[in-house]
């Protein structure tokens, strides 16, 4: 399984990636995308990631994280 850290690389650099994985509008839809993609966190984990600003979202396309449910 792949990391956080190679999701959020890949979003970095993959356009079409990032531009998939800003569609969804609820977390279950991400989670569901980001474990048919082969990565293996939590949504708690990458809201945690971008919080501590190691990967702003602004640095991430404007990736923000999903909405708590």
């Amino acid at each position: 399984m792949k990391t956080l850290g190679e999701f959020v690389q890949r979003l970095q650099v993959d356009p079409a990636f990032e531009k998939q994985a800003q569609a969804f509008d609820n977390g279950d839809e991400l989670l569901a995308f980001i474990t048919r993609e082969g990565y293996d966190f939590t949504l708690d984990q990458l809201a945690q990631e971008f919080k501590h600003g190691a990967n702003l979202p602004t640095e991430v396309g404007g990736l923000t994280p999903p909405p708590r449910m």
